[in-house]
């Protein structure tokens, strides 16, 4: 199974990180690959989820399969609506971000909901690795 990191960082526009600095960061962290967009939201690029074209990248450096990828994320509004565009299963993580997107700011992506709601990254995991076992 392959871990990839895709991320909103407009930190980057502000002149406060680099790309670099962040695939650094990933790449300690042991990801296959990342895949970040720089720009601010305000930009309107087509990378910033909840545009598809990080998704996009990955597929095609990755041959991936976007029906069968798992997207793991902690805000639905960008999280969670990338991952419904494309067809992925997707997993809203209670950590970070995730309790108020579920709640606070739920309006903001009512179009679609998570496959699963997990109070952390290894609740996901163990919820992804249960599914393949069903599936086989």
């Amino acid at each position: 199974m392959k871990l990839f990191a895709l991320t909103n960082q407009h930190r980057i526009s502000k002149g406060e990180a680099t790309v670099a600095d962040f695939q650094t960061e990933f790449d300690e962290l042991g990801f296959d690959d990342s895949f970040i967009c720089p720009h601010s939201p305000t930009e309107r690029c087509g990378c910033h989820k909840p545009e598809i074209g990080l998704l996009l990248e990955a597929q095609q450096k990755h041959q991936l399969d976007l029906k069968k990828i798992v997207i793991i994320g902690d805000v639905g509004s960008t999280d969670m609506l990338a991952a419904h565009k494309v067809g992925a299963y997707k997993i809203l993580v209670a950590t970070g971000w995730g309790r108020r997107s579920k709640s606070d700011y739920r309006q903001t992506w009512l179009e679609t909901e998570a496959d699963y709601y997990a109070e952390h990254l290894l609740d996901a995991v163990n919820w992804i690795l249960n599914k393949e076992k069903g599936a086989k």
